[in-house]
């Protein structure tokens, strides 16, 4: 019984996501979230086959890219990058 639903599982993640998905970066093109944004998009499509789109919507903050994922429709797939992808540090 648990090996069907282990089998049934993995059909199901097979399948997922069935349509684009839109990953909304809240920082301005041409930057490092942009970039890390972009490299991951690429990847995930190759893995799964289905198209995975950056849409970089900057402004107040990250409250306009915020709010577009907080009002997306249940049925739209959205990921959202809330801070800066790459952090340099300085040595003392």
């Amino acid at each position: 019984m648990a090996a069907m639903a282990a089998i049934q599982a993995a059909a199901m993640a097979a399948d997922y996501p069935v349509k684009p998905v839109r990953i909304v970066v809240p920082f301005a093109p041409g930057g490092t979230n942009d970039l890390a944004a972009r490299i991951v998009a690429e990847k995930f499509s190759e893995r799964f086959g289905q198209s995975f789109v950056v849409d970089n919507r900057a402004g107040a903050n990250g409250v306009v890219g915020a709010d577009i994922v907080a009002h997306a429709a249940p049925t739209v797939i959205r990921c959202w990058s809330p801070r800066p992808a790459l952090r340099s540090t300085r040595a003392p």
